[in-house]
C-alpha cells in the first residue's frame, strides 16, 4: 500500500515577495587584521549568538588575517586546534544587517525555489583539511541541507542527514574557488572547483538558508571573496513536478524500496496524478486520485509516494527514473521540462568476508545522540553481517571507562563516530564511509568463538592472515549487548528532537520529535551497547 506524507513549506507562502539578493565578502572593506568578523561585521554571527543569544565578544568569533589572502589585503582565518571549534561562524543568506536570535523568524530565508550560487576562495594547508555546511532553517542546528568535508588526502565528501552524497577534489596549499550553482526549483545542485562543473546532485533537503563554517580537529585555512546571490521562481498554473528522489545505494542483490517526492510548483491545487519509477527496464507507478481527501496538494507543497514494490539492485551505477503525469487529468501539464527526474542507483559488490566496525560516541545525557542511535539502527538492518555498530557510552550508567576514555582523544562532541577507526564523522554518515570500507581489502579473516562459564564468558580469537602484512597489527575483542534496559533518571534518554519539534524517523517508523525532550526509562531499549573491549581500546 502506498504512504503519502505531506510536506508543508511555510516559508514558501511569502516567496513572492522575495526580491533578487546579492552580497560579497572579501574581509577587507573596514576590517584590519585581528578584528573579529561576527563582532565587528554586521552581515556576520556566530552560532552560539544565534543559538543561544550570546552578546559579543563571542566565544565562537573568527579573526581577519593578512598573512593569506585572494583579494588583497586580508582573508578570514581558520586555525589548526586538536579539538574541533571553537571558531562557528554563520553567515545568513538574507541581506538584513544585524541579524540576532530574535528576528530569524522574520528572515526571507530559507530560500525553497528559485535559483541560488554560492562561492568562495580557499587555501587549505597540506596536512590538514577544512570543512562548512549549508543550514537548510534559519535557526542553526536544526537541518544540515550540506555538509561540506575537506579531507588531508584532497577529496571532498559531500553529505547530510537524509543520504545525499557527492565527491570531488581540491588542492592543498593553493587558493582554488568552491562554487555552487542551486536550481532549488528543479532540485539540482551542481558543484564547481576553479570554474570547472564536477557534476551535480538533487539534494534530499533542497533548501538552504545560511553558510555554517566551523573547523574540525586539526583543520587550517583561510577563506575569502565569499559571495551569494538568490533570484525568486516564477510559477506555472497547472504543474506537478518530481522534487526528489530519496538515495537508493547498497549492496549487489540488495532490495530497496523507491521512494518519491512530487512537489505542486503551480499555483492550483492537484487533486490527482501519476507517478512512475523506471529501474532497469522495469515500470511501477502508483496512481494518485482524491489527493489530501480532496483538498489537493496545494500550490508549493509536497507529498512522499513510498511505492511498496521492491527493486533489486545491479552491481555499479544504474540510472534510475521517477516521473509524474497526468496532472488533474491532463496529458501534459504546464511544464513538462520538470516532471522527470533521474539518480544514480550505485550498488557495492562487498570483498568477501568483509566487516566494517562503526563506534559511535553517544550518552543517554545527549540530546542530539538518538541520531546516532537511528544511524545504527538503519545500518543494522539494511547491512547485518557487513557492517557492526557499537554504542560506546559516556557519563551514564552504561559507561564502560576504559572504552570511553579511549575513544575520547578521537572526536569532537556528541554524537560522534570512527568507521574502521578512521577520521571522526556524523553518525549519519555511518552509510557513506560504509560503502567506502566494504571494497577495501582485508589483510585476514577472524574467527571467534566463546564459552560461558557462570558469570564468565571464555572468548578466543583466531587469525588467518590471508596476505602478507608488516608494521604493528593489534586485536581488541569487544562486548556488545542488545536490549539494554534499567529504570532511573540516568536511563532517560535527552531527546533535543522532540524538545524542538524536529523529525527524526527511526527504523520501526517511531518518530523522536513527537517523543518528549526526556524519553523515560521505561520506553527505552538501547542497542549496540558497548559493555567491554579487551585488552584495551588500542588492542
Amino acid at each position: 500500500m502506498k504512504n503519502l506524507y505531506t510536506l508543508f513549506f511555510t516559508s514558501l507562502l511569502a516567496f513572492n515577495a522575495n526580491a533578487q539578493v546579492s552580497f560579497c565578502e572579501s574581509f577587507d572593506s573596514s576590517l584590519v587584521s585581528g578584528d573579529p568578523i561576527a563582532q565587528t561585521s554586521p552581515s556576520w554571527n556566530t552560532w552560539d549568538e544565534l543559538m543561544n543569544g550570546a552578546t559579543a565578544p563571542f566565544i565562537d568569533d573568527a579573526l581577519v588575517d593578512v598573512s593569506r589572502y585572494y583579494s588583497p589585503p586580508n582573508s578570514l582565518y581558520i586555525p589548526a586546534t586538536a579539538a574541533a571549534g571553537p571558531e562557528d561562524i554563520v553567515l545568513m543568506f538574507d541581506p538584513t544587517l544585524n541579524i540576532t536570535q530574535a528576528n530569524l523568524s522574520s528572515l526571507s530565508t530559507p530560500y525553497v525555489v528559485g535559483d541560488f550560487t554560492f562561492s568562495q576562495m580557499m587555501y587549505v594547508r597540506s596536512g590538514g583539511g577544512a570543512y562548512f555546511n549549508f543550514q537548510a532553517e534559519n535557526t542553526p542546528g536544526v537541518s544540515w541541507a550540506l555538509e561540506v568535508n575537506f579531507d588531508a588526502t584532497g577529496d571532498i565528501l559531500m553529505s547530510n542527514t537524509s543520504g545525499t552524497s557527492f565527491s570531488a577534489g581540491f588542492t592543498h596549499d593553493v587558493w582554488f574557488e568552491i562554487k555552487f550553482e542551486i536550481d532549488l526549483s528543479n532540485n539540482d545542485w551542481e558543484v564547481f572547483i576553479d570554474g570547472v562543473s564536477m557534476g551535480s546532485f538533487a539534494n534530499s533537503i533542497n533548501q538552504i538558508a545560511s553558510l555554517d563554517i566551523y573547523p574540525r580537529a586539526n583543520d587550517e585555512y583561510w577563506i575569502d571573496d565569499v559571495c551569494y546571490s538568490y533570484v525568486p521562481a516564477t510559477l506555472f498554473t497547472n504543474n506537478g513536478q518530481i522534487s526528489n528522489i530519496s538515495t537508493i545505494s547498497g549492496l549487489t542483490g540488495q532490495t530497496r524500496y523507491p521512494s518519491v517526492e512530487v512537489r505542486n510548483f503551480g499555483t492550483d491545487p492537484i487533486h490527482s496524478c501519476d507517478v512512475t519509477f523506471d529501474y532497469n527496464g522495469i515500470q511501477m507507478t502508483e496512481n494518485l486520485t482524491n489527493i489530501n481527501s480532496g483538498f489537493g496538494l496545494l500550490s508549493l507543497t509536497a507529498m512522499q509516494v513510498d511505492f511498496p514494490n521492491s527493486i533489486t539492485l545491479l552491481a555499479g551505477t544504474n540510472i534510475g527514473t521517477a516521473t509524474v503525469s497526468n496532472v488533474n487529468g491532463a496529458f501534459q501539464d504546464d511544464n513538462p521540462a520538470d516532471d522527470v527526474m533521474a539518480t544514480q542507483v550505485v550498488a557495492i559488490t562487498p570483498v568477501e568476508n568483509k566487516l566494517v566496525i562503526g563506534e559511535e560516541a553517544t550518552g543517554t545525557w545527549c540530546g542530539w545522540c538518538p541520531r546516532g542511535a537511528v544511524a545504527l539502527n538503519f545500518m543494522d538492518r539494511d547491512y547485518h553481517g557487513y557492517f557492526q555498530g557499537i554504542a560506546v557510552h559516556n557519563g551514564d550508567p552504561m559507561t564502560n571507562t576504559d572504552y570511553d576514555a579511549g575513544l575520547a582523544p578521537y572526536i569532537g562532541g556528541y554524537p560522534s563516530a570512527l568507521v574502521d577507526r578512521g577520521t571522526e564523522i556524523d553518525p549519519s554518515d555511518f552509510e557513506l564511509d560504509f560503502l567506502q570500507r566494504i571494497v577495501t581489502p582485508i589483510a585476514g579473516t577472524i574467527s571467534n568463538g566463546a564459552v560461558q562459564n557462570g558469570t564468565i564468558i571464555d572468548v578466543s580469537l583466531d587469525v588467518d592472515i590471508q596476505s602478507s602484512i608488516s608494521g604493528n597489527w593489534k586485536l581488541a575483542c569487544v562486548l556488545v549487548e542488545d536490549s539494554v534496559t534499567g529504570s532511573g533518571g540516568t536511563w532517560y534518554q535527552s531527546n533535543s528532537y522532540g524538545s524542538n519539534g524536529i523529525t527524526l524517523i527511526d527504523v520501526n517508523g517511531v518518530d523522536w520529535g513527537t517523543l518528549p525532550s526526556w524519553v523515560p526509562d521505561a520506553q527505552m531499549i538501547y542497542r549496540h551497547v558497548a559493555r567491554g573491549i579487551a585488552p584495551s581500546f588500542d588492542g
